[in-house]
């Protein structure tokens, strides 16, 4: 068998040194803050009563966010909704989480949007909105008006809450899209027309859409032609 020996001065000198080195101590301070903002993200996530693998999986998409921010994210989804649909939410998209939920949500409701149209942004397009900021979303809604014929009410019933993702756009990419339109010889119109039937092609647009996209906004038309609603 090895015998036990202690270390000798010499080893005992060396382990000292590699402990003071510049690097070990950096070393040290990176895990101990690791774990300490993984042990004070544990304790603000409590209330939500997630499983372990829930837990870790909402810790990842949150790392970057400062406890206290957290916080208020869990309070305002624990004061406006079930814990139930809550754990449901974060199971499915632990990102919503990350999101700036207080601010979003007054935004919501500045549309006079209520708690459910907002639950279904977090629901299907936390990914979309992560992103995003208040002021590229209210940057967004000013272009929209500004193109036509978009009016507060078209921006609450029909933007919002169906396309969200708009609001992560900027007004440089929302312009790209028109001016690509334009390029086609489409004209102000017809791109008016496009945009209003499709806004998703203003977060999502792919050049192979365009020849069906057309096809369908000519078939509208003429049903509206013949039908004595639309005018040139």
């Amino acid at each position: 068998m090895k015998s036990l020996r202690p270390h000798s001065r010499a080893q005992l000198r060396t382990k000292q040194q590699e402990r003071s080195h510049p690097q070990h101590r950096i070393a040290c301070g990176l895990y101990n803050r690791r774990v300490l903002c993984s042990s004070a993200v544990a304790d603000v996530l409590g209330p939500l009563q997630l499983q372990p693998q829930q837990l870790r999986q909402v810790e990842q998409a949150c790392v970057a966010i400062q406890p206290e921010r957290l916080r208020g994210n869990v309070n305002e989804l624990t004061n406006n909704y079930l814990l139930k649909d809550v754990q449901r939410l974060l199971a499915s998209t632990p990102q919503a989480l990350a999101l700036p939920v207080g601010d979003w949500r007054g935004f919501f409701e500045g549309y006079g949007l209520g708690k459910e149209a907002f639950w279904k942004a977090l629901r299907y397009s936390s990914d979309k909105l992560v992103g995003a900021d208040l002021y590229t979303a209210g940057a967004a809604i000013v272009w929209l008006k500004q193109l036509g014929p978009w009016s507060d009410a078209d921006i609450a019933n029909r933007l919002i809450p169906c396309y969200p993702e708009v609001l992560a756009t900027s007004t440089e990419q929302l312009q790209q899209l028109v001016d690509t339109l334009t390029g086609l010889n489409m004209t102000e119109q017809q791109v008016q027309e496009m945009i209003w039937e499709f806004p998703g092609l203003l977060a999502d647009f792919r050049q192979e859409q365009l020849p069906l996209i057309k096809r369908m906004v000519e078939s509208r038309r003429d049903k509206y032609s013949q039908g004595g609603f639309y005018s040139d």
